[in-house]
């Protein structure tokens, strides 16, 4: 087999296998939140509750060809099951591709954990972001996985990664204090919370990853890409506000003035899908950002 076919099947697989992690990744955002086993019981019909039988659920194409809907009682399947599992197989020949790009051979140990590696924490970010879309709320499980394959591609493959170990290290640091210190800081000054503490996780698990060098990119691309999308949402008549079950009557009434007051403040729009995404555009257009950023400060 030529280098080029191997690489063809080499790619073909990593997507069959990216797209099997994509419909456990559903598992997690739809369990995750309910505080629901993640083993137990077996994949069934939220509607009807029957067991979904194996050749219901092959990635992607039993939707198709159930044609999105329940083979027992003909409920609807949101369509977020095919995408997640077709972002996740395209997030792994991604991955794939970034170590088949490195100076070891196509088959070898170092590919295969480098890929491992990597894809888990693109996994991770595709997991947090669909819980936080639906749930407002970021799980933990996904958090200490994306950081420990944040850590550990950084020991094993740090000279590659132009990182180390300890850049990990300090990264979550330069990824969780700064945001932890925003938190802190829009509490104090306007009495609720604006991002919340899953952010600043997610903000550390980026920075295990990449290092603290860029951490100040990402920071910035995810402010940016979340203040356009916030933007583009009020103007379109969006007006989700931050939760007030708990308040009293005379906060009540302060939260509404201040609603009418600060309607944009006062939105509630998930920023953990923005640095997910920061994240994923420094790790796949990082040579592009360092030539824009030289070009810019003139280095």
């Amino acid at each position: 087999m030529s280098n080029k076919s191997m690489e063809l099947a080499l790619k073909a697989f990593a997507f069959v296998i990216g797209a099997i992690f994509g419909s456990f990744g559903n598992v997690l955002i739809y369990r995750l939140p309910k505080g629901m086993s993640i083993v137990k019981p077996p994949s069934h019909c939220p509607v009807c509750g029957k067991r979904i039988a194996w050749y219901d659920n092959i990635p992607i194409l039993s939707y198709i060809i159930l044609g999105g809907s329940c083979r027992h009682c003909k409920a609807t399947i949101s369509l977020r099951y095919p995408v997640v599992e077709l972002l996740a197989a395209v997030l792994s020949v991604v991955a794939f591709l970034q170590a088949a790009s490195g100076p070891w051979p196509l088959l070898s140990m170092e590919t295969g954990i480098f890929w491992l590696l990597e894809f888990a924490f693109f996994f991770a970010l595709l997991v947090i972001t669909f819980v936080d879309l639906e749930h407002m709320e970021v799980p933990y499980l996904p958090l200490i996985i994306g950081t420990l394959a944040g850590v550990g591609v950084n020991i094993a493959f740090g000279p590659y990664m132009r990182t180390s170990w300890l850049d990990s290290v300090i990264g979550i640091a330069a990824g969780a204090v700064p945001a932890l210190l925003v938190v802190m800081v829009y509490r104090y000054a306007f009495k609720r919370e604006g991002m919340g503490l899953g952010d600043v996780f997610i903000f550390g698990m980026v920075g295990a990853f990449v290092g603290y060098k860029p951490m100040a990119v990402v920071y910035f691309l995810s402010s940016l890409q979340g203040l356009a999308a916030a933007l583009i949402y009020f103007v379109a008549g969006g007006r989700t506000r931050y939760p007030e079950d708990d308040l009293d009557e005379e906060e009540r009434r302060k939260f509404e003035e201040d609603a009418e007051k600060h309607p944009l403040r006062l939105m509630a729009v998930p920023f953990g899908p923005f640095i997910a995404l920061s994240a994923l555009e420094w790790v796949m257009f990082q040579g592009f950002f360092v030539r824009l950023i030289n070009r810019i400060f003139g280095i």
